[in-house]
């Protein structure tokens, strides 16, 4: 019981100092990084990630690395997630401390926290969409922080320091190890549990731990790493250096940093695949140490890191370290065939020139000549006497010369010896093959420099030409090319003992050379490549002719040609440079050189010297035979849905609905050592690729159906990806909508040709009925016009009839006047009363107003019957009295008809006016023959 206790107590004392130490260490680094500031050599390029670049905590606990090459990092403020274009942080319930991490063989991301584990997915449509596992675990089997995650086959372990939670895919089993444990070590197959106080156990899930033989002597050690190598163990402790475990033997593996690694507190141990073991450290940074145990290289504070302390560690998939930091995120370019000597390491200036002499390395920059051993870590040492600006080294026949502001030095002993006062000894070059003669190009033209028997001495200038010229080149027996320091170029011809000139020739528009410009020359087998930043020439058979193309490679804008060795040569630009070797694919190296005109040198151990304004960067041919490591370029497609949402798409998806016109392209390249720059197109929507640019979404809205094609190319190694696909029509356009229009266009047509047969029988409907009706107007006319013509007949019929009426009766009148006047005379009464009854019965005779009414009814509609209805009080004379004024019969004519007086029609017409209540105004007659 007590030693249960006992572990108990050790392993609170644990947590407690680790939290201790990774929340003190800003104050320890300060006082580290004045006991390790040492001098190094040259070192991989640091790409470094602040707590303002990814927006999170300061401590990175962990990081994996999925399928798709995106990094997760373990942070204190979240999960963190990047792909090589932004940063994602992904926070659990409660924004707890994201302690572990790991990735799981269907790409989730598993993650542990105090007393909570579970896994991310990332292929959810919102991104990220978190399931906690530990939530079916009761809260009695927790209370723990989760500090290592492994995935096995069918598995994943979560452990603390007093658990190992199992969990495969639906059920958690805890498992409880022999003893507290710090770590949980993965080695190939094998997994590795350190107990403390106890050793090194083995273990599988399912299984018992089992303690390694010999492994006892690490109770009490804090066990951080362990390596396979060959048939041993390499045993990683905090403080005590590091073991070799073979054969059940443990010893310690003595090498010569191992005093170092035990001050600096061993935190990560891992081999890379290169074969080197990385060594991160809680107050020294990183160590880069060969199969050995020799040092390979050192990476702390003053040699880019962000701080010393390396929490956690992780070699991705194209052989670069990624270092979680106490304070920030560091890459370490491990693939890059370049390492890098910066300020941070030590400030020698702005490098110019390099040369191996005698197994020194010896740099000249703008501050001095400095040397130090070849393959040495010792700081590099000025050469008393050098101070200022150096311009060149050369080895001459096995010395070494010095261009310099204040002349021309020999190098001997580590000593400069002053061979030239002139100022500016720019560039060395030899008047001949094996020629102990030299020309020199200066601040005021050339001079010549003779050796004889290991003696150099100034021999004369060159009067004619003072200006300052900075490069000089021979390209025949005595003729050579000299550069101005600022602007033209020269054209030198030498007479036959290099005495004196013999031509003297400025070039210029007359040789196709733009005026006012400077230039550099380099020599190749082709000829004499002069360049300016924008044009090149290639001068041969004293020509110079223009080209836009080297060795069959077209010359980039706004580059300069650099000669390697051999058949190599580089084009640089401002932050590359491509290195060319004839039938071999070009290699890209992301550097950016010093000054407008870039400078290369080819030192004599087969590496490349480039300079730098703070440093330089050295090349090593070897890491160019290593194939690099190639990286895929992802695409991720999403349609904008009814919903406002974006969805993704499947790779496999080729054919969308119309409804799905408005895709969102994202992509991205895992290569993190710089910022991506990439180019898109769509074919059949856009008019050609867009411009190179960091930018990595590309949105289209209302795409018309058709086929597409979206493609997209990284400019970091050409890698290019596209996805085909095809926008369906609308349904008012597609292949069965087609067939509809065309059976309702067939319906419609029908229709219209039925509507316009109808029509036209309607029309000859119309037309028949029109014709009928026309017929019946001409019937109806003829018809009228004939019973008017019967009215007018039957009106003279009416008229004649009372015309001879009047006639008969005003002859009957006559004939009875004339009768009484006879009866005076001689006529009997008998016969005179039988006439006279005789006239009278033919005057007031009832036929003839019969006759007379039946004709005037039928030319006046009816008129008595009319007139009878209005005036009932009408009498038979009052009747004949109107018919005759309807037919404006005068008194005078009336009076016969009636056979009275024209006195009686008077008083008969007074009659009948005050029967129709006519006004003494209106006229009787107007009224009957309108009524």
């Amino acid at each position: 019981m007590i030693r249960v206790f006992a572990k108990y107590i050790r392993f609170l004392f644990l947590l407690l100092s680790q939290l201790l130490l990774f929340g003190q260490l800003t104050i320890a680094q300060g006082d580290t990084f004045v006991k390790t500031n040492r001098s190094r050599p040259e070192t991989p390029r640091v790409r470094t990630f602040t707590p303002n670049d990814y927006q999170a905590s300061n401590q990175n606990w962990m990081v994996a690395q999925s399928s798709d090459g995106s990094m997760h990092i373990a942070n204190s403020g979240g999960l963190l997630t990047y792909n090589g274009n932004y940063w994602l942080l992904h926070t659990l319930p409660g924004q707890k401390v994201v302690r572990s991490v790991a990735i799981g063989a269907d790409d989730k991301v598993y993650v542990g926290a105090y007393n909570e584990f579970g896994y991310f997915d990332m292929d959810a449509d919102d991104g990220s969409s978190y399931v906690s596992i530990s939530k079916y675990l009761p809260k009695a089997e927790l209370g723990e922080e989760i500090w290592n995650i492994i995935v096995l086959d069918s598995v994943v372990l979560f452990h603390s320091f007093g658990a190992i939670y199992i969990y495969n895919g639906k059920h958690v089993e805890k498992v409880l190890p022999p003893g507290v444990i710090l770590n949980m070590i993965q080695v190939d197959d094998q997994l590795f549990v350190p107990v403390i106080d106890e050793g090194l156990f083995q273990w599988r899930p399912g299984g018992a731990f089992s303690l390694l033989a010999g492994t006892e002597a690490l109770a009490g050690k804090n066990i951080r790493g362990v390596v396979s190598v060959d048939s041993c163990l390499l045993i990683a402790t905090e403080r005590s250096g590091i073991f070799q475990l073979q054969n059940g033997h443990l010893s310690k593996w003595e090498i010569p940093l191992s005093g170092v690694l035990v001050n600096d507190q061993i935190n990560q141990f891992e081999q890379l695949r290169s074969g080197l073991f990385a060594v991160g450290t809680i107050l020294g940074g990183l160590y880069l140490l060969h199969k050995d145990g020799h040092l390979h290289s050192r990476l702390d504070r003053s040699g880019g890191l962000q701080n010393n302390t390396i929490i956690s560690m992780l070699e991705d998939t194209v052989g670069n370290l990624w270092l979680g930091l106490d304070r920030g995120i560091d890459l370490v370019v491990l693939n890059d065939p370049l390492r890098y000597f910066t300020a941070s390491q030590q400030a020698i200036g702005a490098v110019y020139a390099a040369a191996i002499f005698n197994d020194r390395l010896y740099i000249g920059t703008n501050q001095g000549l400095f040397q130090r051993p070849l393959n040495s870590i010792a700081p590099y040492q000025l050469v008393a006497g050098t101070q200022g600006q150096v311009w060149e080294l050369s080895v001459m026949d096995d010395q070494l010369l010095c261009g310099h502001n204040n002349g021309t030095y020999l190098i001997e002993n580590q000593d400069a010896v002053l061979i030239s006062e002139v100022t500016g000894g720019w560039q060395l070059s030899p008047l001949a093959h094996h020629s102990p003669k030299f020309l020199q190009a200066t601040y005021t033209g050339v001079i010549r420099l003779d050796r004889k028997k290991e003696q150099w001495t100034f021999s004369q200038p060159f009067p004619g030409l003072t200006a300052p010229l900075d490069e000089i080149i021979r390209t025949d027996t005595f003729e050579f090319l000299a550069a101005h320091a600022s602007e033209g170029l020269y054209c030198l011809r030498l007479n036959a003992d290099y005495s004196a000139y013999e031509k003297i020739e400025a070039l210029g528009e007359k040789e196709g050379l733009p005026e006012g410009h400077s230039f550099h020359m380099t020599k190749f087998s082709e000829g004499v490549l002069v360049q300016t930043a924008d044009q090149k020439w290639l001068y041969k058979n004293r020509q110079f002719l223009p080209i836009d193309t080297f060795r069959g490679e077209v010359l980039l804008p706004n580059s300069w040609v650099l000669a390697g060795r051999e058949d190599q040569w580089m084009q640089a630009t401002f932050n590359q440079v491509w290195m060319y070797n004839y039938e071999e694919l070009p290699v890209r190296l992301p550097i950016k050189l010093a000054r407008h005109e870039p400078k290369l040198i080819n030192l004599s151990n087969g590496q490349s010297l480039f300079c730098l304004d703070e440093g330089y960067a050295l090349l090593d041919p070897e890491q160019l035979t290593v194939e690099m490591p190639s990286s895929t370029l992802f695409i991720r497609w999403e349609y904008y849905d009814d919903k406002e949402n974006w969805q993704s798409l499947p790779d496999t998806q080729a054919t969308l609905a119309f409804r799905q016109n408005q895709l969102r392209f994202s992509f991205h390249q895992p290569v993190y050592d710089e910022p991506g720059l990439y180019r898109y197109q769509l074919k059949g929507f856009d008019t050609g690729w867009s411009e190179w640019s960091t930018r990595y979404e590309k949105e289209y809205t209302n795409l018309p159906a058709g086929k597409y094609e979206f493609m997209v190319t990284s400019q970091f190694s050409g890698v290019s990806r596209s996805i085909a696909f095809e926008i369906n029509p609308p349904w008012y356009l597609s292949g069965w909508s087609f067939v509809l229009y065309t059976i309702l266009a067939l319906l419609i047509w029908w229709g219209l040709y039925r509507l316009h047969n109808w029509r036209l029988h309607r029309q000859a409907l119309a037309l028949e009925l029109k014709r009928k009706r026309e017929l019946q107007h001409e019937r109806i006319q003829l018809r009228n016009e004939q019973l008017q013509a019967d009215i007018i007949g039957k009106s003279k019929a009416l008229a004649n009839s009372t015309f001879n009426l009047v006639r008969k009766n005003e002859i009957l009148l006559t004939l009875k006047q004339e009768l009484r006047t006879a009866a005076q005379r001689s006529l009997s009464e008998r016969d005179y009363y039988k006439l006279k009854d005789l006239i009278d019965k033919h005057l007031s005779g009832e036929q003839d107003w019969e006759m007379f009414e039946s004709n005037f009814n039928q030319v006046h509609d009816d008129f008595f019957k009319r007139l009878k209805k209005a005036y009932p009080d009408l009498t038979p004379g009052d009747l004949k009295l109107a018919a005759y004024l309807r037919m404006n019969l005068s008194s005078k004519e009336i009076a016969p008809l009636l056979h009275i007086s024209i006195r009686g029609v008077e008083n008969k017409r007074y009659r009948l006016r005050k029967k129709t209540n006519l006004d003494a105004n209106d006229s009787l007659t107007d009224f009957f023959m309108n009524y």
